[in-house]
């Protein structure tokens, strides 16, 4: 008997049992055990959203999902206009990010049926999307030092992920993000920091020329490099803002001292939702020590070493049946379509300042090796347990088998309340009262902004 087997057998099948009843008991994803929740969101119904939340505190006391709810409702506390709520609520999330530990019981159940029993462990670009939201609320409240302190937090979540991915290739990864930069220009520049905020939006064009060209099509929005011609000016590092403008080909100058400074936040669409595909693999060969396993979808190879144990217990596995998380995205044919903004009734420019949806699939790919190694083990794992039941009954053992396959379940879990994109309309006006108007998919959105000369006057615009 293998040392795997022997350990499952000294179990016993309390854990077993316990693992498989998680497993059916799971079977949904995480976006249709909260369906309420997401039909009040999805219809713009963010108070009702809000409600359902609040009024549903079971939710909140699920160790597995706790986080989630935190983060939804701190998003439609955020759009609701409650932003102290909001701001506790993202900072809550944000120690729980900090502070998460693993638990070795829950981890055991996982490796053998149901990574979702596990507590959430937020994807690489939620805790960055958790700081630009944080940012939002503390410049709604008028605190622009807390907001910058809040771009400067994304980009240490980032500086952490670029050097866990140094060591491992020379790939791209999500590891950088040009909007948080980009975001944290425009705050300097708010405060009065012109050397800060030059520096901010070089590092912002770099990141969009750069990752964001190659990794999601999104160039550099046109008023990012009319701000960083004009913050290299306000510097005084004139021979920047010559070399900038050249091989920009544009031309910035600094804006009238009687004018004001608007820039528009639009939420735009829904990001995608996690669902799982299933996967099975059929051992097609063996050859120096190594199984090599297929599936038909796209044409994936596993090649896994197998050394028998030292009772000669050399039956090989046959098949293998993994469930991976994948994103399904909540776009619509309507999407690809130019977007309508209207500043006092005139036709403005919006750009996408973040891709949000591109940076989600971005960013399960930079891990979906790991995923398979997990499953992997699962697959090891149970069965060693079920030859350690079949031991003792083989009945018992096929049942467990049979209900093993059918467990497997794919991580479904996401922060799902957030944009699918984020676009900026970034202008200088005359003081006073501003209209927008934006307009996508059908859907009309309209906010007013007051505009005051030689200031920054921010607006969220939600469209999704």
């Amino acid at each position: 008997m293998s040392r795997l087997s022997k350990f499952f057998s000294a179990t016993g099948v309390a854990v077993i049992s316990i693992a498989t009843t998680v497993a059916f008991s799971s079977c949904a994803t995480y976006y249709q055990k909260i369906a309420t929740f997401n039909h009040n969101f999805e219809r713009k119904d963010y108070a009702a959203a809000k409600s359902y939340l609040e009024n549903n505190k079971k939710l909140a006391s699920k160790k597995n999902t706790a986080v989630l709810y935190d983060l939804n409702l701190a998003t439609v506390a955020h759009l609701t206009g409650d932003y102290n709520q909001s701001i506790q609520l993202f900072n809550k999330a944000d120690n729980y990010y900090q502070s998460h530990t693993k638990n070795i019981g829950l981890e055991a159940v996982a490796l053998l049926a149901n990574p979702n029993v596990t507590p959430y462990k937020l994807e690489n670009f939620e805790p960055v999307m958790l700081h630009f939201f944080q940012a939002l609320n503390y410049i709604a409240v008028d605190n622009y030092e807390e907001a910058i302190v809040e771009c400067r937090r994304m980009n240490e979540v980032l500086n952490a992920l670029s050097d866990k991915f140094k060591i491992l290739n020379n790939a791209k990864h999500y590891s950088q993000d040009a909007f948080g930069h980009y975001l944290m220009g425009i705050l300097y520049e708010t405060v009065g920091d012109a050397n800060n905020a030059f520096i901010a939006y070089r590092n912002a064009l770099n990141i969009y020329q750069g990752d964001y060209s190659a990794m999601y099509k999104i160039p550099a929005p046109t008023e990012l490099k009319y701000s960083l011609v004009r913050a290299a000016r306000a510097t005084g590092f004139t021979t920047e803002a010559n070399q900038y403008e050249k091989e920009l080909e544009i031309s910035a100058q600094l804006p009238p001292v009687s004018s004001g400074r608007m820039v528009a936040f639009i939420l735009d669409g829904f990001a995608p939702v996690k669902d799982q595909v299933d996967l099975t693999f059929t051992r097609i060969g063996n050859s120096d020590g190594l199984f090599s396993f297929q599936t038909e979808y796209d044409g994936a190879n596993l090649l896994i070493p197998y050394i028998p144990d030292k009772d000669g217990d050399d039956d090989p596995v046959n098949i293998i049946h993994m469930s991976l998380p994948k994103y399904v995205s909540r776009r619509s044919e309507c999407d690809a379509e130019r977007p309508v903004v209207l500043v006092d009734k005139e036709m403005q420019m919006a750009a996408v300042a973040e891709d949000i949806e591109a940076i989600a699939r971005q960013s399960l790919h930079d891990r979906i090796w790991a995923e398979v190694g997990k499953s992997l083990l699962r697959v090891i794992a149970k069965q060693a347990a079920s030859k350690a039941v079949s031991n003792k009954n083989d009945i018992l053992g096929a049942i467990f088998e049979i209900g093993s396959a059918i467990a497997e379940r794919a991580d479904t879990r996401h922060w799902q309340s957030l944009p699918g994109r984020i676009m900026v309309v970034d202008r200088y006006l005359s003081p006073g009262s501003h209209t927008i108007e934006y307009t996508s998919c059908g859907y009309k959105s309209t906010a007013t902004v007051e505009v005051r000369a030689g200031k920054t006057s921010f607006v969220v615009i939600p469209n999704y």
